[in-house]
């Protein structure tokens, strides 16, 4: 019996990668106008089919103010494109409770249907919702790490 696989479903010998990237403050803060990059284009006929990402947010020294909610995306132009994660990382959890390290997990939404050729060769960013944050505090800190592979690129 042979087995069939899915562009997106782990095949023996498929391995998956790691990408983890320390945010400072000032690249919190500017998450909507900028952006802030996690895993970069991987080349021409290539794309990133992620699987699951977390981020660690320390925001004990002061916490964050408007923005939207924190959103992966894989981008099309500047800090637009799909959206990966679902409300997971919403406004609250950048707002609120600035006493503790929080964290959060979310199983990314991807799959063959929109993964297509718009998405070839693009970058995973991390970016605000609405606006760039305000508040916070010069030792607040984040980390976000997203579990991926590269595949080659699927059609429209």
């Amino acid at each position: 019996m042979s087995q069939r696989y899915s562009p997106l479903t782990r095949a023996p010998g498929v391995r998956w990668l790691e990408a983890s990237v320390n945010l400072t403050n000032a690249e919190l803060l500017t998450l909507f106008s900028v952006g802030k990059q996690i895993i970069p284009a991987p080349g021409a006929n290539l794309m990133i089919a992620p699987l699951f990402a977390t981020i660690a947010l320390d925001n004990a020294a002061g916490v964050y103010i408007g923005g939207g909610s924190a959103r992966l995306l894989l981008s099309t132009s500047g800090v637009t494109g799909l959206i990966l994660n679902t409300s997971v990382w919403a406004t609250t959890f950048f707002t609120a409770d600035a006493s503790a390290q929080k964290a959060a997990t979310d199983v990314l939404r991807v799959s063959a249907s929109n993964l297509n050729s718009t998405y070839s060769n693009k970058p995973v960013l991390l970016t605000a919702a609405t606006a760039d944050f305000t508040g916070g505090n010069a030792a607040n800190k984040a980390t976000v790490k997203v579990v991926y592979r590269i595949i080659s690129t699927l059609p429209a």
